[in-house]
């Protein structure tokens, strides 16, 4: 079996092959660039589904694989405030489709305010943590900053990934 990551993101392909190597036993994992068709930080559940599936669909049909996988990060704003959280979708050729999300991590009003003037999030919070905006997005996330490494990226996308193999693993979806 194939399985194509939607993404080059070596945190995020860690964290999705970590998941889904003991389920699929001797797949073979390809990580692959793949345009996401929206926008580059996705606000609100649909955008955030909407890029993932587009991973997950481009990168099966790119490296003509059994399955695919997209990885996709996003903030949503509701009258609580800003959540920055993640979203993994499994999709297949028998055009079966898992949706997982991440927990969600709560923004500080400040970077909730810089994000609001087009600041990109990355960068909002390198400005206020003095990390710089590639080890925000590459390694830590905003949400291991903001937790201290309580919950980081790897276990944001973990944690969707968990969710959206449900679909693969349960009989309950048959």
């Amino acid at each position: 079996m194939k399985i194509a990551i939607g993404t080059t993101n070596r945190l995020k392909v860690e964290a999705i092959e970590n998941v889904l190597a003991p389920l699929f036993p001797g797949a073979e994992f390809i990580a692959t660039k793949v345009d996401s068709g929206v926008s580059e930080e996705p606000k609100g559940d649909e955008e955030g589904i909407k890029g993932a599936l587009t991973r997950a669909k481009e990168a099966m049909e790119k490296e003509g694989a059994d399955m695919g996988v997209g990885p996709e990060g996003i903030t949503s704003k509701n009258k609580y405030g800003t959540f920055v959280y993640g979203y993994v979708v499994i999709a297949d050729k028998q055009n079966r489709i898992g949706i997982g999300a991440s927990a969600q991590v709560m923004l500080p009003k400040k970077l909730e305010k810089m994000i609001e003037s087009c600041k990109g999030l990355a960068d909002a919070v390198a400005g206020i943590s003095g990390i710089t905006s590639e080890r925000v997005s590459k390694e830590l996330g905003t949400n291991g900053i903001l937790t201290n490494g309580l919950y980081d990226r790897s276990k944001e996308f973990s944690d969707a990934a968990i969710c959206a193999a449900a679909r693969f693993i349960s009989k309950l979806y048959d």
